[in-house]
């Protein structure tokens, strides 16, 4: 089992904050790298070596995830938010800050902004919060630092991720937008790959929606009147393509099975 403790930060070349563990080790005891990086002879497996520990600092809202230097894997507590689930062999049992045991026995992906997808993510019913761990970023590569007002995650110099700190703690979180084409994705089993066609999608159809601030929809207070909803299709259902008479035989087939992904800019 590993746990870190708390975080501290250290100084970069920039004037930034890079992340740095400072919880325990489980092998041999010492403090400041975890049991995986840990040089000393092994001991042999506890009971607790596939327990996972999560410790959070406060509440969130439903579609926020906290940034979190103690949980030693990413989790949520809502189906909704996973693609590619899938079941693990064997559960994998969580200890939360109150004492409480918890089981997870799926795993699946999340999509955030920008199309960024967290891979290993568990799915732990009762927990009352999502979390993102920091230790499980950076045994991907990736590079956390602390600035006063936001958190950057930089994998190989480039910043993929910009979480702000919202009410003295660091919150990533997804978008409506984002949400309503996880919900595609997820529903009509269409690979993630067109998860930016998904997002596109998503953006379409809600500016035709109206807004409960405003009883109008974005497109009819830019262009004056309701948009039509009559071409709108469900993401991800199946339609066929006509093969024109000049590019078949009289064998071939005159139509072609293809995958609905949305709607063009200029049509």
């Amino acid at each position: 089992m590993e746990i870190a403790l708390h975080a501290s930060t250290a100084k970069n070349r920039n004037g930034g904050q890079k992340y740095k563990f400072r919880g325990k080790c489980f092998n041999c005891g010492r403090v400041g790298h975890r049991q995986a990086e840990c040089r000393s002879p092994k001991n042999e497996r506890s009971d607790h070596d596939d327990d996972t520990v999560a410790f959070a600092v406060t509440n969130a809202k439903c579609q926020s995830w906290l940034l979190d230097s103690g949980a030693s894997s990413h989790m949520t507590h809502c189906d909704a938010d996973l693609i590619n689930a899938r079941q693990l062999t064997k559960p994998i049992h969580v200890y939360v800050a109150d004492g409480r045991r918890l089981s997870a026995i799926v795993m699946g992906d999340v999509i955030g902004k920008d199309g960024i997808i967290i891979t290993e993510v568990l799915l732990i019913p009762g927990l009352d919060k999502r979390l993102l761990s920091i230790p499980k970023l950076t045994e991907k590569g990736l590079d956390v630092e602390f600035q006063t007002d936001s958190c950057t995650i930089k994998k190989s110099g480039r910043v993929v991720i910009t979480v702000p700190r919202i009410g003295g703690i660091y919150q990533w979180k997804t978008t409506t937008e984002v949400a309503m084409a996880r919900a595609m994705l997820y529903h009509n089993m269409v690979d993630r790959r067109w998860w930016a066609e998904a997002v596109h999608t998503a953006v379409h159809v809600l500016n035709r929606l109206s807004s409960t601030a405003t009883s109008q929809s974005p497109f009819e207070w830019i262009y004056g009147t309701p948009s039509s909803l009559d071409h709108l299709r469900a993401f991800g259902s199946k339609g066929y393509a006509h093969v024109d008479k000049a590019k078949r035989t009289k064998l071939d087939a005159k139509a072609f099975q293809c995958l609905f992904l949305g709607y063009s800019d200029t049509q």
